[in-house]
């Protein structure tokens, strides 16, 4: 079996200047990316796509960690605005000669640096285990939940938009009845090459769901998300350095 990794990097970022070279537990995140592949023979190579220069990215890259070749491939500069989509990142690497024959790809983003190599070696053995097409990490959302609407109305530029409970509040239930609910927390993506080519997008077929816990699911996209996941990888024990995993 062979496994392609990507990990998308893109330069710029409105919120967090520099956001992928943003450190948190002494490395950056594009390197917490490439760790968590450290050692998972079944990772042939990993891609990181980018628009930073190779000097400018990692002058001391770390690459001796893991077992597989990582390239890092400069993407066009249409592929490296505001609005390009990871997806579209991910059909320029796989239109490329040298990533076709690959039977799984894994997403790894690197706004999610708590995620382990642990992690991705486990969600690899789920996918192949059950037998499924692609697959996503994921947070259990706990309690009671509200989803917030907005319903355009005839008027021009007006909406009206609320809150609508997901239980009903004239019987409430027992929390601890309650369904089991996730949300995507973003740390993993694995799919077959055929998946994103059918269907344009990351998830199809048969999904399976890789389950994390909430204290490691932060997806770095303010400077608070930044300073949490800071805060928590002083505070956990962190597989990515612990070289008997």
């Amino acid at each position: 079996m062979k496994i392609l990794a990507i990990i998308p990097a893109r330069k710029g970022s409105k919120r967090i200047k520099d956001k992928n070279l943003q450190t948190v537990g002494g490395y950056t995140l594009i390197e917490h990316a490439v760790l968590s592949t450290a050692c998972i023979l079944k990772i042939e190579r990993v891609v990181i796509s980018t628009d930073y220069d190779n000097l400018e990215l990692c002058p001391d890259w770390p690459v001796s960690p893991t077992n597989a070749f990582v390239d890092v491939l400069n993407r066009p500069p249409e592929l490296a605005d505001d609005n390009t989509t990871t997806e579209a990142v991910m059909e320029h690497i796989l239109g490329m000669d040298q990533y076709h024959g690959y039977d799984y790809v894994v997403l790894l983003q690197p706004t999610s640096p708590l995620r382990t190599r642990r992690d991705v070696y486990s969600a690899i053995k789920q996918i192949v285990n059950e037998g499924t097409d692609s697959l996503f990490s994921a947070a259990e959302l706990p309690g009671f939940i509200w989803s917030h609407f907005e319903i355009p109305m005839a008027e021009a530029g007006l909406r009206w938009h609320g809150w609508v409970p997901e239980y009903n509040i004239s019987n409430r239930p027992f929390s601890q009845n309650m369904p089991s609910r996730v949300h995507e927390n973003g740390a993993i993506y694995i799919f077959k090459p055929w998946v994103l080519k059918e269907t344009g997008g990351r998830l199809g077929g048969k999904i399976s769901v890789y389950l994390m816990d909430r204290l490691r699911s932060v997806d770095i996209d303010t400077p608070e998300d930044l300073d949490e996941a800071r805060r928590i990888a002083r505070f956990i024990n962190y597989e990515q350095n612990d070289k008997n995993q």
